[in-house]
């Protein structure tokens, strides 16, 4: 019998092979980019000793800013997608690159520099058939480590809609899958191996230059160069088609499943070709994506979209209200259109054990009130600043919690459900609500709006593809919050895969 794990691999090949694609054209460009601006750097340091320290300071501080950091303070910028992720990529991939330059020239022995002076060379001729080549070896080492630094940081990528292994990542995290979490982690791990290991092999052979050995460094340096090169040209034209449509979608379940669902809707009903751009986080990085033209669709909620995007003050609207005072204000400031509800309602849950529930006697978000003093709560992190989230709790209930944590959506189930945390922000049509034993506290003062989920597009695309309209409206109204629930509950709880979750409910509703 076939290993279980062996299945998955199997089952996921070809987009590994994909994701690999993916992630070596992230690499290799960004190393590529700070090749060209690392090494010119490292020459200017060992030529100019006053400008030596703040030049490699500055570089050294580019290398201390948190991955993740980085990458969403150039997300305004440039967007999500590859562009802010190979720039992230090659920030941190200078400075081993000018350290090792200026190491490599500083370090030449004093008679190789006397003996070309003797010979006349001039500055350009001195630098170009002396140093740099008697330098070569010192700058592949700092290419190694670049290569590495750059592989190990690009799995953050994911998080923009990047792509590559990262994706996997990604994955198992919204979906609290550690099957996809190893693959990503693990084929990561290898390809910087294999990587490392050809960057190594060319780096002892330029040591050993004088020996037949050196034919066999040169070989492995043009085939490493090459690499940089052609994977970009390859990927970029892999990816020119004016004939895809961009599906995004939140960083957990419900909005993968249900971006899956239209994804396949799509692919089945039209011509058009789909481009996933899933788990990019939250619903402002959605938005600002949108706006940006880097995704052309994703499944909006409601009352979000009302307090977070439009800046509203929740007054009671009705869901009908609420909905047409969003599609109208998203067409007018952002030319995006809402289409028909899918027809669920994921409110905001503040749930706790059933257990801890009957213990203190809570049913309500002010039962909560009195002892929230002593509870940890966990929730995901724009919980902390939106009006619905902590603000709104202490605004209305008075709710101030001892501490609070924050959690990618899918790991705070398992948090409170291992009592690690008393109280989570939850989500109404989650499956593992009633699976983990968990009670959803009444609003009794009608903070949270109604979160009536919708597909929201470019009005530029829906003109452009008006058989998309027609095609999505075929999902109003067709999925409630138990069918939510189960939805969520299969990917959740019983490890199914989104895809097939997404293809057996549109089989069930005779879809496709």
């Amino acid at each position: 019998m076939i290993p279980s794990w062996l299945t998955f691999i199997n089952s996921n090949l070809s987009e590994l092979g994909v994701k690999i694609v993916e992630q070596l054209y992230l690499v290799a460009t960004a190393v590529g980019i700070a090749l060209v601006i690392g090494i010119p750097l490292g020459i200017l340091a060992a030529r100019r000793i006053n400008l030596r320290h703040w030049i490699i300071g500055f570089a050294g501080v580019l290398q201390t800013i948190p991955g993740l950091a980085l990458l969403v303070f150039l997300l305004p910028f440039f967007g999500v997608g590859t562009k802010p992720a190979i720039i992230a990529l090659a920030i941190y991939a200078i400075l081993p690159i000018t350290t090792n330059t200026l190491t490599g020239i500083t370090t030449i022995p004093n008679a190789s520099i006397e003996a070309a002076e003797a010979l006349g060379f001039t500055g350009w001729q001195r630098l170009w058939m002396v140093e740099l080549p008697l330098a070569l070896p010192t700058i592949i080492a700092g290419l190694r480590i670049a290569t590495t630094i750059a592989m190990g940081t690009a799995t953050l990528a994911a998080f923009i809609g990047a792509g590559g292994l990262g994706d996997f990542i990604n994955r198992g995290l919204a979906l609290n899958d550690t099957k996809f979490l190893l693959l990503g982690a693990i084929s990561s791990a290898i390809l910087a191996l294999l990587l490392d290991f050809l960057i190594r092999r060319i780096e002892l052979s330029l040591q050993k230059r004088r020996s037949h050995n050196s034919y066999w460094g040169r070989g492995l340096l043009i085939i490493f160069f090459g690499v940089i090169v052609l994977v970009p040209l390859f990927v970029s034209y892999r990816h020119v088609d004016t004939n895809v449509i961009r599906v995004g979608s939140g960083d957990f379940t419900e909005q993968i499943i249900v971006a899956e669902i239209m994804s396949q809707l799509i692919e089945q009903k039209t011509s058009l070709k789909v481009e996933r751009r899933f788990n990019l986080g939250s619903a402002q990085i959605l938005i600002n994506a949108m706006r940006n033209n880097h995704i052309d669709l994703y499944a909006a909620y409601t009352g979000t979209s009302y307090l977070n995007t439009l800046h509203q003050e929740y007054l009671g609207l009705d869901r009908q209200a609420l909905y047409q005072f969003v599609k109208a204000e998203y067409l007018k400031k952002f030319q995006l259109a809402w289409l028909m509800p899918f027809g669920f309602n994921d409110t905001q849950a503040i749930a706790v054990r059933n257990q801890f529930a009957k213990q203190h006697q809570l049913q309500s978000l002010s039962d909560l009130s009195r002892i929230s003093s002593t509870l940890i709560i966990a929730a995901p992190a724009d919980f902390i600043k939106r009006p619905d989230g902590l603000p709104g709790l202490f605004k209305k209930y008075g709710i101030r919690f001892k501490a609070v944590k924050e959690f990618q959506p899918a790991l705070m189930y398992d948090a409170i459900r291992y009592q690690d945390v008393d109280v989570i922000l939850g989500f109404s049509t989650d499956g593992r609500i009633p699976a983990y034993n968990l009670t959803v506290l009444t609003d009794d003062k009608n903070l949270f709006p109604p979160y009536d989920s919708a597909p929201v597009i470019r009005l530029a695309v829906l003109k452009a593809h008006p058989e998309l309209e027609n095609t999505l409206q075929l999902l109003a109204n067709k999925m409630d919050d138990k069918t939510m629930q189960q939805l969520n509950y299969q990917v959740s709880v019983e490890k199914h895969d989104p895809v097939d979750v997404a293809r057996d409910f549109l089989r069930k509703m005779k879809l496709i």
